[in-house]
């Protein structure tokens, strides 16, 4: 049998208290950390190592801005490795800039172990981390309990390829949808759910929700000839509804 082997999380942040924090924290969920703290050499650090996450701080000090991280991480590593931004500045337009240049979340600062263990277990895979995640939750008797969660979205653009939306919550990346509603009925001619995966986030500047791009499943063809059909007597802007 293959033995398994931790994650290995790269953090940036000039706080040595949070540093520690933090490290302890990962260690904790079974994520091996390996802080950042020579920014000059941050570039020939990540091209030497295969992390599976990057979590950056964006008020550097005198390191300078995590920002140009994020931009810099994506240059070097791709558009697939995982970037949260764990920051002390909830300021929207910090969020919205975040996300645009390619971080998949977006968090406020802390060392809740749960919460933590919550937030990197979607991008992350260890024993530990599983185990902690699945002490927050009770196991059903019989198996799995179907839940469906719903929140208000506005769908505001429809093409072959996806949705757009608007929420006043983040949608992360990665996050799959089941979309329906009265539009896709129509669409569709049956009551049957979009699947859908966010590919893209940020924040409308006009007033502060957040948007996504939501990418239909590209293997599920008949979604795509349905759409294209009601495209060429439909214009793609469409009414507020709800997931």
């Amino acid at each position: 049998m293959a033995r398994l082997t931790k994650p290995l999380a790269v953090l940036v942040d000039d706080d040595p208290l949070f540093q520690k924090g933090m490290e302890t924290v990962l260690i904790s969920i079974g994520v091996i950390p390996l802080i950042v703290t020579d920014i000059d050499k941050f570039v020939h650090t990540i091209r030497s190592i295969k992390p599976e996450i990057f979590l950056i701080d964006l008020n550097l000090g005198k390191f300078g801005s995590g920002f140009d991280l994020i931009s810099t991480i994506r240059i070097e590593k791709g558009p697939y490795v995982p970037i949260v931004v764990i920051s002390a500045n909830p300021e929207q337009t910090s969020v919205a800039h975040a996300l645009e240049l390619g971080a998949n979340d977006y968090i406020i600062k802390t060392l809740d172990r749960e919460f933590l263990a919550s937030k990197l277990g979607r991008y992350l895979k260890s024993p530990a981390l599983a185990n902690r995640r699945q002490a927050l939750f009770s196991e059903v008797a019989g198996g799995r309990f179907q839940v469906t969660t719903k929140f208000n979205v506005e769908i505001t653009e429809i093409d072959e390829m996806g949705v757009k939306l608007l929420s006043q919550e983040l949608l992360a990346k990665g996050s799959s949808l089941a979309i329906s509603g009265s539009i896709m009925q129509v669409i569709s001619g049956t009551d049957d759910n979009f699947l859908a995966t966010i590919t893209q986030n940020w924040t409308e500047a006009d007033d502060g929700r957040f948007g996504a791009y939501a990418e239909f499943e590209p293997e599920n063809k008949s979604i795509r000839h349905r759409i294209r059909k009601w495209l060429l007597g439909m214009n793609s802007k469409v009414p507020k509804i709800s997931l």
